[in-house]
């Protein structure tokens, strides 16, 4: 079994699991290509190879933040085909809801519906449908190439999605892989630390019931863990996890806060380093509750301070949103377990809390209605 030979075998172990990741991340994202957009004349010589013409509808409209804008012609072409290129983020993303609102729901007798988006660090969506009519569109940086036409067209406009390399598979040995150095990260990680609880060390390498364990362990009931299946919820509850955790070790403040945003680097130095001081004295359960929900209510307020931020900053016109991004982040700093502890010393402060947040929600709904947006 794994054994702590010194107290740098969890700073080796963290080196070891991040190396690990970076290279199998590396390698996977290299594996994994996006098709290149498009060229105008690309487009062209394939319509003209499949005796298709086509019309320049940029030429003759003059479309905003457009810079191509190919559609074949239907009188000789089998099926509809358009090709679009775009100078703003905006304008394409507005005219890819349109098309893929036309794929998706404008279609009779569908047999087969499916949207893809693997758009995280690109932007790349596909959209089809096949009913009456099988209908295609795909995303792809600042293209979109759609076409649509009568069932017994399909195999001619798969064809074409070929042709470009406009279909997009995603690599499954990607999750597979994350998935499990994850499990073997957080299985040898809660092995050292459940040998500190002393508690049974097997139950690490369980899968699903070790972090019920040990959300048991640090909440006092393991029927928290039901907060991680819920989307947005479990990231703040995560990290809530882990300031628990950190404070049942007696980690310093900047100690917490490294083991809560840099968990791959601090857990296994948590786990098997000489760092924090357990003692079954420091867990404590009292107000549990009521600390985990505010601490959610605070991590909730400050995401939404910071999306209004985003919108305020992307947009600079909108004043009231910066109005509320300041608002929200007062909101997420009065209900913060930690300053609210602080605070309790302070007691016209404490008595007059509530009126004054109700105050603040007050002023802060009639700024937001005056100001221009």
């Amino acid at each position: 079994m794994l054994k702590r030979t010194n107290s740098r075998f969890g700073v080796y172990l963290a080196i070891l699991f991040n190396i690990i990741f970076i290279f199998v991340g590396v390698f996977i994202f290299n594996g994994t290509r996006f098709p290149e957009v498009i060229s105008s004349h690309d487009f062209k010589e394939y319509l003209s190879s499949k005796g298709c013409t086509f019309s320049d509808s940029k030429e003759a409209d003059n479309y905003k933040g457009i810079d191509t804008f190919l559609v074949s012609d239907l009188e000789n072409c089998h099926f509809a085909i358009s090709y679009m290129t775009f100078n703003d983020v905006l304008v394409r993303d507005n005219f890819f809801e349109i098309v893929k609102d036309d794929v998706l729901n404008n279609n009779l007798n569908v047999k087969v519906k499916s949207e893809k988006d693997f758009g995280i660090f690109y932007k790349y969506s596909e959209s089809l449908s096949s009913g009456d009519y099988y209908k295609a569109a795909v995303l792809n940086g600042n293209s979109i190439l759609y076409a649509s036409g009568e069932e017994r067209f399909q195999s001619d406009i798969k064809a074409m999605f070929d042709y470009f390399g406009y279909n997009y598979d995603f690599n499954i040995w990607f999750i597979f892989s994350i998935l499990v150095l994850s499990y073997l990260f957080l299985s040898i990680c809660l092995f050292g630390i459940f040998r500190k609880f002393k508690d049974d060390k097997k139950i690490a390498f369980i899968p699903v019931y070790n972090v019920i364990y040990l959300v048991k362990k640090v909440f006092g009931d393991g029927l928290y863990s039901i907060i991680l299946l819920i989307p947005f919820i479990n990231v703040l509850f995560w990290f809530i996890l882990l300031y628990r955790l950190g404070k049942m070790f007696k980690l310093n403040n900047y100690q917490t806060v490294l083991l809560m945003f840099l968990p791959l680097v601090f857990l296994p130095i948590l786990a098997y380093g000489n760092v924090g001081n357990f003692k079954k004295s420091n867990i404590s359960y009292d107000n549990v509750l009521r600390t985990t929900l505010l601490w959610l209510l605070t991590g909730l307020l400050l995401f939404i301070s910071l999306i209004f931020g985003f919108v305020y900053f992307k947009n600079t016109k909108l004043s009231s949103y910066l109005v509320s991004m300041i608002m929200f982040l007062i909101y997420a700093l009065l209900s913060c377990p930690s300053i609210t502890n602080y605070t309790k010393r302070w007691r016209g402060y404490s008595h007059f809390k509530s009126f004054i947040i109700m105050v603040l929600a007050f002023i802060n709904l009639i700024l937001v209605c005056m100001l221009p947006s």
